[in-house]
């Protein structure tokens, strides 16, 4: 607004010329009962309109909410991070390669993806099959029973004709697959954000880099695969220097996208390896 008093007909100048401005902000909402504010991944506080708590259980994993947003319908996080609302249909087609890919007759492998967005998506496309490896039992029940909007019945039975939903760790599970020579023409990593480390750890084995490296094992010759993450904090960047140094070498698209109820942009990389 303005910054004037009562007996002036317009804002007052500034030495350089400028108009002065009192800048009015919103107050930060403390107390309530339902805390409306995610923290992205640049670190900024978004302030969302969350009316109500649909679901909230710990699992083995996990603590496990899906929240209501009349913009964004129904948002669920995982440790408080943000994974996907119903209105982000927009995620779904940039894992599954906008629209460039055929998926008719085609052997596809879904790491993690909970929310069954993903794999919702594919029986769509008449694949030949799809397994999807996703841990918790807890985030497929919540999804199956609160984000309708997501999954819609494809968790209504964990196995068909052609797809079957496992539900374990997805580490042994590719491991076995490498050594029995099982591959795949889709690998999509719906684990979690890009697969490389911020910080140093004192872990000797690197799990994003392992689960990156069995992914590719799997992956036939003219495969390809997926993988997201935020675009921002030189993430990219280290993920693409990281790819770069991988034997035998890959090639890569990256695509940025956004997507509605994230409010910053998102990274998308189609993976694979290179003639």
């Amino acid at each position: 607004m303005w910054s004037r008093s009562s007996d002036e007909s317009c804002p007052p100048r500034s030495p350089k010329g400028w108009w002065s401005f009192s800048l009015v902000l919103p107050f930060i909402k403390r107390g309530m009962r339902l805390d409306p504010y995610i923290t992205t991944t640049s670190e900024q506080i978004v302030e969302y309109d969350f009316d109500r708590v649909v679901y909230e259980e710990n699992s083995p994993y996990q603590n496990i909410k899906i929240l209501h947003s009349p913009q964004y319908g129904n948002l669920l996080l995982l440790d408080d991070d943000q994974n996907l609302a119903e209105s982000d249909a927009a995620y779904t087609y940039a894992m599954t390669g906008n629209g460039r890919e055929d998926f008719m007759n085609k052997d596809v492998l879904i790491l993690g993806g909970g929310d069954g967005g993903i794999l919702y998506h594919l029986l769509q496309q008449n694949p030949k099959f799809v397994t999807m490896l996703e841990i918790d039992q807890m985030v497929i029940d919540a999804a199956t029973k609160y984000l309708r909007g997501i999954c819609h019945d494809c968790f209504d039975s964990l196995s068909g004709d052609n797809y079957l939903v496992r539900v374990e760790d997805c580490v042994p599970v590719l491991e076995q697959y490498a050594q029995d020579g099982k591959t795949f023409d889709y690998v999509i990593n719906d684990l979690t954000d890009i697969p490389i480390s911020q910080e140093p750890t004192e872990d000797t084995c690197d799990l994003p880099q392992k689960i990156l490296d069995l992914s590719l094992k799997v992956l036939k010759k003219t495969g390809k695969y997926w993988t997201h993450g935020a675009n921002t904090n030189n993430v990219p960047q280290k993920f693409e220097e990281q790819l770069k140094h991988l034997l035998p070498p890959v090639d890569f698209l990256k695509e940025v996208i956004a997507i509605p109820s994230y409010h910053e942009l998102w990274a998308f990389y189609t993976i694979w390896k290179a003639s």
